[in-house]
């Protein structure tokens, strides 16, 4: 096969290609590819053009997709080539596969390069390489059998067409069977393409939607981000978030949906938005429900929380006045004491849950920047300074340093809550905890683990059983759930933490083992 050397002679040395396109845009991301390095490139589909294009201007190159102009693609490279005044690379993009033997038919014609699906690296590598004026051009042959260029564009042009014809089928299957609502708009915002599920949420059916601008079917409170929605993508801006609208039913319904849109670009141009809406009238009636029943739960605890404290204070009340009368029987003092630590215990477990609710409901949205390493030292100092936890000796093993974390004021109640718990389960009257804090990471997150261990300190494994539970099915085999425990959980959990409860076989020296993520 004769070829031509070639070097290029555009002025100023910059490569021009031409691509001949197909109606599926086989070339698109090549042209972007090659446009941003810097090589000037005209895509074209119209087979004058191309012949208009190819006498007028100076091209290095083609570049034609072989299913362009109905197949017509590879005789329309070969004609330019032959009509060149000039060398002109000639190559072939094949979106199906072309077998071996045409190829090689296909380089012996006068096609320099035959790509078959290849990745847009390949061609954007093929076209560097006509600058460094080393690659030879095959030269066009003089007896091409036209008769099997017609045959090869023939079977590439019918696979082609039943391929969109599977695809095709396969999308109208889509939107006929989709449960969401697939739509596309023009640049002008109107409905070219819709799923059935329309029909079913609206009213209307497909074919009156159908070149109806989609401000039509939007509520009146939803027109400005909807608006707002379709500038932004219309001028390439970032791709928007999901949005939440109304869309107005043909009975003047509002149907809150939530909405995502992105655009199709063609040359780096925006010709339209494709989108998927989601009703979410169902989940927010369900929200609404469930925010319901909690505020009503809230409001019933509330309410139970204050009678208990109010029977308690009157029972506290009548037994105080028991304990202060002169020469009470040494039995009824006796049992009204053992009365008074049974109230006392109730109080508490009241102010626990209504703790542990106020965590739960409030704490994530008042996290603030703190350090771990300081709150904790606080936190060491006030208990050693207390009256009550004289019984308690801590030995605090912490390097200097800075442990931010995100934490709420609760942080500083952490550590008296657990030392509270852990007195409780000391197998020894004086209770000598160590804790240490240390970096560690897991599944990719940084944590600071807190080790809070004691030689005396023993934990039932109901009682562990009843922390860790996920869903505090443990707390229900346990005749008493320590609430001071799922107090330090609910603390631990609205920093996004985890607290582990740790053993040994002799079941002495166990531990609890905080991790909280690092800020």
């Amino acid at each position: 096969m004769n070829t031509i050397p070639h070097e290029c002679d555009t002025p100023g040395g910059q490569l021009k290609i031409l691509l001949l396109d197909d109606p599926i845009g086989s070339l698109t991301s090549v042209e972007d590819r090659l446009s941003e390095d810097g090589i000037e490139v005209r895509r074209v589909w119209d087979h004058a053009e191309v012949k208009e294009r190819c006498s007028v201007d100076h091209y290095d190159g083609i570049i034609a997709s072989t299913v362009s102009l109905m197949g017509d693609a590879i005789k329309v490279c070969l004609d330019c080539k032959r009509a060149s005044s000039h060398p002109m690379m000639a190559c072939l993009v094949a979106p199906y596969p072309i077998e071996k033997d045409d190829v090689e038919f296909l380089r012996r014609s006068g096609i320099d390069h035959v790509l078959q699906s290849p990745k847009d690296d390949s061609v954007l590598s093929l076209i560097k390489s006509l600058s460094q004026g080393n690659n030879g051009f095959s030269q066009v042959s003089d007896h091409v059998d036209r008769n099997r260029l017609s045959q090869i564009a023939h079977v590439t042009y019918e696979l082609a067409v039943k391929d969109l014809a599977s695809k095709a089928k396969k999308l109208e299957e889509i939107l006929e069977n989709s449960s969401d609502v697939i739509y596309e708009l023009d640049p002008y915002g109107r409905i070219i393409l819709i799923s059935k599920v329309i029909e079913r949420l609206t009213g209307y059916n497909r074919d009156e939607l159908m070149g109806m601008s989609a401000l039509d079917v939007t509520s009146p409170d939803s027109l400005e981000v909807v608006a707002d929605h379709i500038s932004m993508l219309l001028s390439s801006q970032v791709d928007p978030p999901a949005v939440e609208i109304g869309v107005l039913a043909k009975n003047g319904h509002v149907i809150p949906a939530e909405m995502i849109v992105r655009p199709i670009r063609r040359e780096n141009q925006v010709i339209g938005i494709l989108g998927i809406g989601r009703n979410v009238e169902e989940r927010k009636r369900l929200d609404e429900s469930l925010r319901r029943v909690i505020n009503e739960k809230d409001f019933y605890l509330d309410l139970m929380a204050h009678d208990l404290q109010n029977f308690n204070q009157a029972i506290l009340g009548y037994l105080e006045m028991i304990l202060a009368t002169e020469g009470i029987d040494p039995k009824l003092e006796r049992y009204a004491k053992g009365a008074f630590r049974q109230v006392m215990q109730t109080a508490q477990l009241i102010a626990h849950l209504k703790r542990v609710a106020q965590i739960r409901q409030f704490g994530a949205k008042q996290k603030t920047r703190r350090d771990l390493r300081e709150t904790l030292m606080r936190s060491v100092m006030n208990i050693e300074s207390r009256p009550d936890k004289h019984n308690v000796a801590i030995t605090f093993e912490c390097p200097e340093g800075t442990y931010p974390v995100l934490a709420t004021d609760d942080l500083s109640d952490m550590l008296d809550l657990l030392v509270s718990a852990a007195a409780r389960y000391s197998l020894s009257d004086l209770l000598h905890l160590k804790i240490a804090i240390s970096p560690e990471t897991s599944e990719g997150v940084k944590y600071w683990s807190v080790e809070i261990s004691g030689k005396s300190l023993r934990l039932s494994k109901p009682v562990i059983r009843c922390v860790m539970s996920q869903d505090y099915t443990g707390c229900q085999t346990i005749e008493r759930p320590d609430l001071q425990l799922l107090v330090v959980r609910a603390i631990i959990e609205t920093m996004d933490g985890k607290i582990d409860l740790r053993t040994t076989e002799n079941g002495k020296g166990d531990r609890f083992v905080i991790r909280i993520p690092q800020a």
